[in-house]
């Protein structure tokens, strides 16, 4: 973990988005959007200091990488090479490993009103992966309520590319308790079974008939606490959505809206799925400005490959080849309803 202490903060607005940033975790510190009464609202969970997100253990806002989620064992084979992780939760790699690029001072490389461009430079071998290599993530924010993602990389050996934007959302404000009213929407035909250390099985499941169908609108509490065996061993939703339509077209795959608030956030993106984390085991800490955290008072819908898809052939792959350019897009989208 590199040092936080000259870590800065940076605001890029547009129309009435306001997005708070860090070059500590190429971090994702709040988001400032108008509610439906006109009120402001800071709808992302996070901390006052450095100090608290680098010694955290949510991730809250950071930029993960090389790998977001989990790898089972934390090892893979690549090119007839077995590649070794640290492993950090249990016996899996979960997010790369306690040193990700969420706890490291990226530079700062271009910044605008609206937008501002972060690089890094990870070295071949850095958390076990091969290849030196180059990444860098823009956030851009659109008069239209838009902010838009984009990460960029290219490595001189083959290796994983998947990054992830790991923060957790609560549209009634960051500091307003439960998000179990929020109504959700994935436009996702199925899901990844899971085992023991939340790592799929290979199965994908239909949600037809099962409480992870959010093919129409559903409060996110309605059926969280329902008999299924997936629900309870990973204490509530922690599940992977395959995405309809095309991976690599940009195209929405889900929706959420808050009926206090008003506040609605659409996600579109060109990963093939995103990862639907009810917050259930949120950290019971101290957030931003003297709110407390606990359980389900956050949500994350993280873009991604498939978990451990580096060890499911059958999934469609984050590996890139050396030299070429990597990149991957995803756009949250506020607006107001009611």
């Amino acid at each position: 973990m590199e040092d936080y202490s000259a870590a800065k903060r940076y605001t890029i607005e547009a129309g009435d988005l306001s997005v708070t940033v860090s070059d500590f975790g190429a971090t994702v510190l709040g988001i400032c959007t108008t509610a439906a009464d006109g009120s402001k609202k800071d709808v992302v969970l996070g901390y006052d200091n450095f100090e608290a997100y680098a010694k955290g253990t949510c991730y809250h806002g950071g930029c993960i990488g090389r790998n977001g989620n989990r790898i089972e064992g934390g090892r893979f084979i690549l090119n007839g090479r077995v590649i070794q992780l640290p492993v950090n939760e249990n016996t899996n790699n979960l997010h790369s490993g306690p040193d990700g690029f969420e706890r490291r001072l990226w530079i700062v490389d271009n910044v605008k009103n609206n937008a501002i461009t972060f690089s890094l430079h990870s070295p071949d071998g850095d958390q076990g992966f091969p290849g030196n290599m180059d990444i860098r993530v823009t956030y851009e924010v659109s008069a239209n309520g838009s902010l838009a993602m984009t990460f960029e990389g290219v490595s001189d050996e083959d290796t994983v590319f998947n990054m992830v934007n790991h923060s957790y959302f609560n549209l009634n404000g960051h500091d307003s308790g439960s998000i179990c009213d929020h109504m959700l929407t994935l436009d996702c035909d199925a899901y990844s079974e899971v085992k023991e250390g939340s790592i799929p099985t290979g199965r994908h499941i239909r949600v037809e008939g099962t409480a992870f169908d959010f093919r129409t609108p559903h409060a996110i509490g309605e059926r969280i606490g329902e008999d299924d065996g997936q629900l309870k061993l990973t204490g509530g939703y922690d599940h992977n959505f395959f995405g309809n339509g095309i991976p690599g077209e940009f195209r929405k795959i889900a929706d959420a809206y808050s009926p206090v608030s008003g506040i609605r956030m659409e996600v579109f993106t060109d990963l093939p799925c995103v990862q639907f984390y009810a917050g259930n085991f949120i950290a019971k800490e101290k957030g931003k400005g003297g709110a407390f955290y606990g359980p389900r008072e956050g949500f994350c819908l993280e873009t991604q490959y498939c978990p451990d898809a580096v060890n499911q052939p059958s999934e469609i792959q984050p590996f890139i080849k050396a030299g070429q350019k990597a990149c991957s897009r995803t756009t949250y989208k506020f607006s107001t309803c009611g």
